[in-house]
């Protein structure tokens, strides 16, 4: 494995680790903390919704991208080593 791909892996954990954190309990409760008492029922749900889409657009996306990246390289890398 080169080193691009190596970094690229290692840039990709911090995503995994936003995504698996912000599906817990504490992770959503850490997301919604904007909400106050006298906040009127349409700034909750855009704060909720925000709060149960946020790890999967900012957590899950970017390191299936990552990942898919560090598998081309992987290919490149065996396509090469083969040749």
């Amino acid at each position: 494995m080169k080193v691009r791909t190596k970094i690229i892996l290692i840039a990709s954990a911090p995503f995994l680790c936003f995504f698996v954190f912000g599906l817990t309990e504490f992770g959503q409760r850490i997301l919604e903390r904007n909400i106050t008492p006298d906040t009127d029922h349409w700034k909750t749900e855009n704060i909720v919704i925000g709060a149960a889409v946020a790890p999967w657009m900012f957590g899950l996306f970017p390191f299936l991208w990552l990942i898919g990246i560090v598998l081309v390289f992987l290919f490149i890398d065996w396509r090469k080593k083969s040749t």
